[in-house]
C-alpha cells in the first residue's frame, strides 16, 4: 500500500511528540524530502512545538489531537513508548497513516491491536527500525544472504555506549513510561539486526 493524499500534492506529514527524535531526526530529515510537507507539530508542552514549529517553518503546532486528520494525511509519533498504542489506534481510526518509533508498543497484544486496526482502517502502519538501512547493516545483510560466508552457526551482538541521547524528557527511565530497560531502547534494534 502506498501513502497518497486526496490532492495528489506534497503528503501532508504530523509530527506527534516533539522530543528530541522529532527535533534532531525527523524534522530535518522530512525537510530533505521534497515529497513531504510538515503540516503540524502536536506536543502537550506548546511551548516546545510552537519553538520547533518556529524554527522548522512548519504552519501549525497543537497541544492536541483534535481535527488533527483535516491538517495531515499521515503522522509519525515520537512518544513515550507507553502511549504509542493508544494515539497510533486514535489516529488509524480518523484514516491516518501512522509511522511510529521504535519499540512498536510495549506489549505483542498492543502491537495486535495496532496492526488489526492499521487493516481495518485501510492505512499504512510502520515502525522506526532505521538501524537496519545502515550501510554496515545492508552491507552484512548482502553477505549473509549470498552465503559467501557460508551457513550461520552463532552469532554474537556487541552494541552500546555511555548514555548520551539528550532526551527532552525523563520518560525513558521510567519502567511505566518506557516498557522497561535496554531491551525496549537499544534492544529492539539489535533483535531487529537478528532477525
Amino acid at each position: 500500500m502506498q501513502i497518497s493524499n486526496n490532492s495528489g500534492n506534497k503528503i501532508r506529514l504530523a509530527i506527534i511528540g516533539c522530543g528530541a527524535i522529532a527535533e534532531q531526526g525527523h524534522l530535518p530529515g522530512a525537510m530533505l524530502a521534497p515529497e513531504v510537507e510538515v503540516a503540524v507539530l502536536v506536543d502537550n508542552d506548546m511551548g516546545r512545538a510552537e519553538t520547533l514549529a518556529a524554527r522548522f517553518g512548519v504552519g501549525a503546532a497543537r497541544g492536541g489531537l483534535d481535527g488533527i486528520e483535516k491538517l495531515a494525511d499521515a503522522a509519525i509519533l515520537c512518544l513515550p513508548h507507553h502511549l504509542h498504542c493508544p494515539v497510533a489506534l486514535d489516529l488509524m481510526q480518523r484514516g491516518m497513516h501512522v509511522l511510529v518509533e521504535k519499540p512498536m508498543a510495549l506489549t505483542v497484544s498492543e502491537c495486535d491491536q495496532m496492526i488489526a486496526a492499521a487493516e481495518q482502517a485501510g492505512v499504512v502502519l510502520g515502525v522506526g527500525l532505521m538501524r537496519r538501512y545502515f550501510r554496515c547493516a545492508l552491507f552484512l545483510k548482502q553477505v549473509l544472504t549470498s552465503g559467501t560466508l557460508g551457513p550461520v552457526q552463532r552469532f554474537r551482538i556487541e552494541d552500546g555506549g555511555v548514555y548520551a541521547w539528550p532526551s527532552a524528557s525523563p520518560f525513558i527511565l521510567s519502567k511505566a513510561h518506557s516498557g522497561g530497560g535496554v531491551l525496549m531502547g537499544n534492544g529492539s534494534h539489535v533483535m531487529d539486526s537478528l532477525f
